[in-house]
């Protein structure tokens, strides 16, 4: 049993890991108001870059996010539903 691989962070991984994030956030509040608000990207030149792997990922993605708006519609009131 001493011999198996834990997958669990030790506290001194996990202070490392906490300080890390705190840096990354800070250095992003001293340059947001320089940080474009509107993607840069074209539409769909993401999707384009991923490799063929993911096309079933996304076909699945795709059709539970339809259904989920779809049904989400469906249940508000009649007089409730936001105009487009």
């Amino acid at each position: 049993m001493a011999d198996e691989k834990s997958y669990h962070m030790t506290s001194e991984g996990f202070r490392k890991r906490g300080y890390e994030v705190i840096d990354w956030i800070a250095d992003y509040m001293n340059q947001v108001e320089d940080l474009p608000v509107l993607s840069q990207a074209e539409p769909g030149s993401i999707r384009a870059r991923l490799p063929d792997r993911f096309s079933p990922l996304l076909s699945r993605r795709r059709r539970a996010l339809t259904c989920t708006g779809t049904r989400i519609r469906q249940a508000q009131p009649q007089g409730r539903r936001s105009q487009p």
